[in-house]
């Protein structure tokens, strides 16, 4: 009985040294993936700003979809800038125009949504091309890029090195991927502010209601959502 108590109680301390807020805001395994990359990757990553300023930065991923002109008529409403993360297939002659607006960056996100970790040098050289010439032809900015699932290698890095682009993760994951974690989502978010964050969101997750809440609740707890470029303009906070 004893022993049970005692499991009981370091099982208690174990899960709230998980989900303490210090700023991140993390699936406990990703995090520890992040841990232990390589530094030739780790070196390479943006994660989050190294600033005292209250400022944020807010992303989008898995877009172009339908619900995207949505979610930028609200950003447009309180004039808040964001970047998108795009799969570059899902592009075409309509929804490319989506992004005519000062307000919204845009990047690649891949041209499939594939797990970079399990594509050969070739494959890997050939989305990203692939991603490339979409956005080129699109007249869209490419020179940041977030693989799927947050997911690198050795081999991805070199490629985009050499296209001479960035490779941004976040540090603030919504979660609103998940409908199990959807209810929660707008405190989830707020909780885990901190100076120089990145928060990741989904054109297909964050619900608009959801939205236009962390947008209030981001300005009220006295922080401003900046241009993912300035954020940029900072050193790297590595986890």
């Amino acid at each position: 009985m004893i022993l049970i108590d005692r499991f009981f109680i370091i099982s208690i301390f174990f899960v709230a040294s998980i989900f303490a807020n210090d700023g991140w805001s993390y699936w406990y395994g990703y995090r520890r993936y992040l841990h232990r990359l390589p530094t030739k990757i780790s070196n390479e990553l943006f994660l989050r700003a190294d600033t005292d300023r209250k400022i944020v930065a807010i992303t989008f991923d898995d877009g172009p979809l339908k619900r995207t002109p949505k979610i930028m008529k609200i950003l447009a409403s309180y004039n808040i800038p964001a970047t998108f993360f795009i799969l570059a297939k899902q592009l075409n002659d309509k929804n490319a125009k989506y992004y005519n607006n000062p307000l919204f960056t845009t990047a690649i996100h891949g041209y499939h949504h594939y797990d970079y970790r399990k594509l050969s040098v070739k494959k890997v050289d050939m989305e990203l091309k692939s991603a490339i010439k979409v956005f080129e032809h699109y007249h869209l900015r490419y020179d940041l890029f977030r693989p799927p699932y947050g997911m690198l290698s050795d081999i991805l890095i070199d490629k985009l090195k050499k296209h001479h682009i960035k490779p941004i993760i976040w540090s603030i994951d919504s979660r609103d991927w998940s409908k199990k974690y959807r209810k929660g989502l707008v405190s989830r978010v707020l909780s885990h502010l901190s100076p120089g964050a990145i928060i990741l969101f989904h054109d297909h997750g964050v619900r608009l209601k959801q939205l236009k809440k962390i947008i209030r609740g981001i300005k009220q707890r006295g922080y401003s959502i900046v241009p993912l470029d300035e954020l940029i303009l900072y050193s790297t906070l590595y986890p």
